[in-house]
């Protein structure tokens, strides 16, 4: 069934559009941009130092542990591993640093010099075979002590180990959600499309 449009029509459906869109000007704009900036940043840098405060207190944890556990000498086990994985998580989170510009050193804080930087990519392919290798290891060590007749599993042994898969996972999506909105690449765009 077909309609008939006219001109009239065409005019009302564009002011009524225009109502429900907010014009900003330049101004306006940038100040908008520099806002939101300014929150995510903050955001960021408090995101990024709870999760380093997170992966590197357990660590201690398991070195005194494997410490007390290995008396007889150097041995390689769960707790070894669990603080070299949280170690490989906390090199994997990103840092707030300065941005695609050139900025002095005392511009370090102004929204307008800060972005984004993820680790290395060294550390992000020990950060994905970290996931694999630390669920591997909560599998194993889950099905261990159920295959074990008559005894019963340990907390620490049942629990304690998926502790570096939680955290390996946690950086991992946290670093995936900060670099999907990086301030730092919407400046090098806006700057590029001033410059057409």
């Amino acid at each position: 069934m077909r309609q008939v449009f006219t001109y009239s029509d065409f005019v009302d459906d564009t002011a009524q559009r225009c109502e429900d869109i907010l014009c900003l000007d330049e101004e306006q704009q940038e100040e908008l941009i520099r806002q939101l900036r300014r929150e995510d940043i903050h955001r960021n840098e408090f995101y990024c130092k709870a999760i380093m405060v997170l992966t590197l207190l357990p660590i201690m944890f398991f070195a005194i542990r494997y410490y007390y556990m290995t008396s007889n000498g150097w041995l390689f086990n769960a707790d070894l591993f669990s603080a070299a994985s949280l170690l490989i998580s906390y090199k994997s989170v990103p840092t707030v640093i300065l941005g695609f510009r050139d900025a002095p050193a005392d511009m370090l804080r102004t929204e307008d010099y800060v972005s984004l930087r993820s680790p290395g990519s060294f550390w992000l392919k020990m950060q994905r075979m970290n996931i694999v290798i630390s669920a591997i290891m909560c599998m194993w060590t889950w099905m261990r002590h159920s295959w074990a007749i008559g005894e019963k599993p340990l907390y620490s042994e049942d629990y304690l180990c998926a502790l570096p898969f939680i955290m390996a996972v946690i950086v991992y999506l946290m670093r995936k959600a900060m670099e999907a909105v990086n301030f730092g690449e919407l400046e090098h765009l806006r700057y590029e499309f001033r410059g057409a």
